[in-house]
């Protein structure tokens, strides 16, 4: 089944060098959140044992990009079923 995305308001069938782009981005935005939660767990064992307002804001933001991470792993998944 083919994806599609709207693009200036139409609908528009993406082509593999577009899907394998898009999945690159994805990529590249799993990453990141992978690097905020890394940051975060470090801010957790600096400031958490002092603060507890900090530990509970930054567990919660980790549990936020957790979320994220596996709402884009989902893009990226269906995004791989389209290149077959």
């Amino acid at each position: 089944m083919p994806f599609f995305i709207y693009n200036n308001l139409t609908l528009k069938k993406m082509n593999r060098k577009e899907t394998l782009e898009t999945m690159l981005k994805i990529q590249d935005g799993i990453n990141q959140f992978k690097l905020l939660i890394e940051i975060q767990l470090d801010n957790v064992g600096k400031h958490g044992k002092d603060f507890s307002f900090l530990r509970k804001k930054y567990l919660h933001d980790i549990d936020i990009y957790n979320r994220c991470i596996i709402r884009l792993e989902e893009r990226f998944t269906k995004q791989l079923n389209t290149l077959k």
